[in-house]
């Protein structure tokens, strides 16, 4: 148990701290910057669609609750 514990920390300590490579180009910083910012707005807008499908699914659960609450009183087909 001890092992994989030791393997996991020298896997993730590599992956953290990748070393730089000497074929890097320079203008790959900026291209990843642009990246990451867009991928960011990206995520804020799925958040923010889910949080709107979200409230639509509650509107939808509170109608079915109460016409269940309207059927089981006696108001519905007969």
């Amino acid at each position: 148990m001890l092992r994989w514990g030791g393997a996991v920390v020298a896997v993730l300590g590599a992956l953290s701290c990748p070393s730089p490579t000497a074929g890097q180009a320079p203008g790959d910083e900026q291209e990843i910057a642009q990246l990451v910012t867009e991928i960011a707005a990206q995520h804020e807008k799925i958040a923010t669609n889910q949080q709107a499908i979200d409230l639509k699914l509650a509107a939808v659960e509170e109608k079915l609750r109460l016409a269940r609450i309207m059927i089981s009183r006696g108001g519905g087909k007969k």
